[in-house]
């Protein structure tokens, strides 16, 4: 776990609109792991959702989005703060949609 180190992520224009940049946190008060599981239960039941939904699902979640939609690994390892891409690799989770698109790609370089 790399605590306490900085971690510079950009934010696209509609997570921006969620800050506050006068602030000294402009992301707002940071939560623990276990308050933000709590607050993602809560948000689950109003949603009717029947997944457990955790901050740990989301950042699986998030690298697995990343990557279908074009991003590279050695990025989403910068992103996730992890010093070794091994467990970046943890987080990885392809998609069939995924292999069916790559795998088209690499069987028309022979056509």
């Amino acid at each position: 776990k790399r605590e306490g180190t900085k971690l510079e992520i950009p934010l696209s224009k509609m997570a921006f609109n969620f800050c506050d940049p006068e602030n000294t946190n402009p992301l707002g008060k940071v939560l623990t792991n276990q308050r933000m599981n709590q607050s993602l239960k809560v948000i689950g039941k109003r949603i009717g959702s029947s997944i457990n939904l955790t901050f740990h699902k989301a950042r699986h979640t998030f690298a697995s989005q990343f990557l279908e939609s074009g991003g590279s690994l050695e990025v989403l390892q910068n992103l996730l703060g992890h010093k070794s891409i091994v467990e970046t690799f943890v987080y990885v989770h392809i998609g069939k949609e995924r292999k069916t698109r790559e795998m088209k790609q690499y069987c028309e370089i022979f056509i």
